[in-house]
């Protein structure tokens, strides 16, 4: 299975199904907030992510990756976007829900 079939199978379906849970209550900033938080993520797993790969901790196979971002994956680096995404919304959805 290479990276892209992972985040395909588990990690967009479960973002897709947090979005459309949000869309009725969407609020204007709520895409601002969640750029800003994508922004701090990737700031903050990067570097991380960086240090493990460059440093032996651990790697990933050239034949499942698509491509690169320096030494690390693009399919990590959308999966950093990804999950923050996931999460954001879905704390938004049941705040929201909670609050009405």
């Amino acid at each position: 299975m290479s990276y892209v079939d992972f985040l395909l199978i588990f990690v967009v379906p479960a973002v897709l199904a947090a979005g459309w849970a949000w869309r009725a209550r969407a609020r204007r900033g709520d895409v601002v907030r969640m750029a800003t938080l994508c922004a701090v993520a990737f700031v903050a797993a990067y570097p991380w992510d960086r240090h493990a790969v460059l440093g032996g901790y651990w790697r990933f196979p050239t034949e499942r990756v698509a491509g690169w971002l320096g030494p690390l994956p693009v399919e990590e680096c959308a999966y950093f976007m990804l999950e923050t995404v996931g999460v954001a919304l879905l704390t938004l959805h049941l705040l929201r829900k909670r609050a009405s």
